[in-house]
């Protein structure tokens, strides 16, 4: 058996490392109805798995995680950049959950860390052109190249990136949080579920929207 050195996270968000042949990807058929909106939308497959091998995301940042976790969708726009990816998945947010984000971002600070300000959630400033170090979203850019962008943001009490990466067939989104005190990691506790949920969600929207 292979051993696969990179850590991966159990059900509970801890670290340890597993065989590769021990942890196969999980197909997850995902159908999310939030009351009263999207009703119309049919069954997308989004695919649970391993961090990604070919992602340029730190190993030690990986390696030191309190929790990541990555999915996997179908690309049809085999022609979209990186950056039209992460503006298809992360910047095309309904009313409703927009207001979801401003919540969060305000329990955000009460735990003492940089979040964007409401104006910042409602309308995003999009580009064509970026750069690393250029905000994308409401985060800046630490990492871009023609298959992966990485963004996210450093805090007292707790650091992210979300990695976008394409290959020809599909795109993955990765989320990576190093958390610092146990602030980060209370803070971590409220947000995970809410953060597995809603980006699952918005993968599926974008895939039947067709812009992935």
């Amino acid at each position: 058996m292979i051993e696969d050195p990179r850590p991966v996270a159990d059900r509970s968000g801890k670290m340890s490392t597993l065989s590769s042949t021990s942890r196969p990807l999980t197909m997850t058929r995902v159908v999310l109805y939030p009351a009263g909106h999207e009703r119309a939308l049919v069954p997308m497959t989004v695919v649970s798995g391993p961090f990604p091998a070919e992602s340029h995301m730190e190993p030690e940042r990986l390696a030191a995680a309190d929790y990541w976790d990555s999915f996997r969708a179908p690309l049809t726009r085999t022609d979209a950049s990186v950056t039209d990816l992460f503006h298809a998945v992360l910047c095309h947010h309904p009313l409703w959950l927009k207001r979801v984000l401003i919540a969060r971002n305000a329990v955000a600070r009460r735990f003492g860390l940089e979040a964007p300000v409401a104006a910042d959630v409602l309308k995003p400033a999009l580009r064509s052109d970026y750069r690393v170090g250029d905000v994308i979203g409401v985060w800046p850019t630490y990492h871009l190249s023609e298959t992966e962008l990485i963004a996210g943001r450093d805090n007292g009490h707790l650091d992210f990136r979300v990695s976008v990466l394409r290959d020809e067939q599909t795109v993955a989104v990765s989320t990576v949080c190093n958390a610092h005190n146990v602030y980060g990691r209370l803070y971590l506790r409220v947000i995970v579920p809410l953060h597995r949920a809603g980006l699952r969600w918005l993968m599926a929207r974008a895939v039947r929207s067709g812009r992935l």
